[in-house]
């Protein structure tokens, strides 16, 4: 792996969550509570509601449909949002939205805002950890799309087959066994409407590493999310050609 320092990061989103088992019910209240501690930093406070829809379709009887709606829980953020932290009824997540700065930055953030998620409820245990990392590779206007100018990691098409992409969508699930992580690899040609009446096309690569019902401290996770996040990195540094690098130097 050859990994370089790109000064024009593509991440679009940078992601840090994490999943528990519960001692006792989170109390939505308590969630709701502890953004007049960070309010200072995350100003924003945002509700996130879930909504669920229940079918009962039995032969001779009339359907009956069911609709709920619950609180999940609350997003803080920075007054420019693009730091966005969630306190849920099942977990914890951190995103830095572009522009991107620095892992070591994120990580520390992410550690002052975990914190006080612990502090606010009472967590059993870690049922999944998650690294996720979504970068979007802006092509030229009339450029042709060529994936394997821009990617080592693409779908393999015959040589008979003369036709240039016209959209693509891919997903791979790679397993480390040496750190027991999960990669998936979304890659795809995203289409994104402008005010002024054009469509910028990027080429993604979405990769969401993550451990599952595993044994990670509660209290110091942090050398098993750089481990993924490692794995990350090596995913995404492999998996670009030297174009691609050259074009965020």
């Amino acid at each position: 792996m050859s990994e370089v320092h790109l000064t024009k990061s593509p991440l679009r989103e940078a992601v840090i969550d994490f999943k528990f088992n519960f001692l006792e019910e989170v109390d939505i209240s308590k969630l709701e509570a502890a953004h007049e501690q960070i309010k200072d930093a995350y100003p924003i406070k945002e509700v996130m509601d879930v909504n669920s829809l229940m079918f009962d379709i039995k032969v001779g009887n009339t359907p009956k449909f069911e609709h709920t709606q619950g609180r999940a829980g609350f997003r803080f953020l920075n007054e420019t949002k693009d730091i966005v932290i969630q306190f849920r009824v099942d977990g914890f997540t951190f995103s830095k939205i572009k522009p991107y700065t620095s892992w070591e930055e994120v990580l520390e953030l992410a550690k002052s805002a975990y914190t006080l998620y612990l502090q606010t409820v009472s967590v059993d245990k870690i049922t999944r950890i998650a690294t996720r990392y979504i970068n979007f590779i802006e092509i030229e206007e009339n450029e042709i799309v060529d994936i394997k100018k821009y990617f080592h990691i693409y779908p393999s098409i015959p040589e008979s087959i003369d036709s240039p992409f016209e959209n693509y969508l891919m997903r791979i699930a790679l397993r480390n066994t040496e750190i027991n992580a999960v990669a998936l690899i979304n890659q795809g040609l995203v289409f994104e409407p402008q005010l002024d009446g054009k469509v910028k096309r990027s080429l993604l690569m979405d990769i969401d590493c993550y451990k599952e019902n595993q044994t990670i401290s509660t209290d110091n996770p942090w050398d098993s999310l750089i481990e993924i996040k490692t794995y990350t990195n090596e995913i995404f540094f492999s998996g670009i050609t030297d174009f691609t690098k050259d074009k965020f130097k």
